[in-house]
């Protein structure tokens, strides 16, 4: 045997850094938990010189901006959940009218561009469980195919029930509240279609 030989499942759950391509997603049941996993999320891509904006629920946002210098936080491009969410689904939810959002955002980026993104509860309202997963694919081979970075949150107190599984099935990435970033063992590909 090799002396220094590595195990491929070890390294799976070694944590890891953001790189473009990569769609990721932390679960957690309280803002604060997910507060430092958010934020240094964010400072990497302001201090990478990536185009970084921050649509979360308000608890998460307060709890990101506290670990944020004022520097990292004035370079944050910050919205409500709802401008971009809401913004789908004025006759019901699309999730294509949602992924095209994100792709113009992109689009009008003349750097690499992060996302860290995800419904509050009164968006989730009016997005069916099925448009949502539907949305998560789609967002997930736009990530792939635009080169762009993105961590999804997910409030799994304030969201439906049905919400917090399709982060787990959804995201290659993935990590709970005060857990740091790995790999997702139970992510398997499911195209758009």
């Amino acid at each position: 045997m090799f002396e220094h030989e590595v195990s491929l499942s070890r390294v799976a759950g070694l944590p890891r850094k953001w790189q473009p391509g990569d769609h990721g997603a932390v679960v957690y049941m309280d803002a604060e938990e997910a507060g430092e996993l958010c934020a240094g999320f964010l400072r990497e891509g302001v201090h990478r010189g990536d185009r970084t904006l921050s649509f979360v629920p308000a608890a998460l946002q307060v709890a990101v901006a506290r670990r944020l210098s004022p520097a990292d936080h004035e370079a944050v491009e910050f919205a409500e959940p709802a401008t971009t969410y809401g913004r789908a689904h004025g006759n019901g939810f699309d999730p294509q009218a949602m992924a095209d959002t994100y792709v113009e955002m992109v689009e009008r980026s003349d750097a690499p561009v992060r996302f860290l993104a995800g419904p509050d509860s009164h968006s989730a309202e009016a997005i069916p469980l099925e448009g949502w997963r539907r949305f998560e694919r789609l967002a997930h081979e736009l990530v792939l195919s635009l080169g762009v970075t993105a961590l999804c949150v997910y409030d799994a107190r304030g969201l439906p029930s049905g919400f917090a599984p399709v982060a787990v099935e959804a995201h290659p990435l993935l990590a709970g509240g005060g857990e740091p970033m790995h790999r997702n063992p139970d992510f398997e590909y499911q195209p758009a279609g």
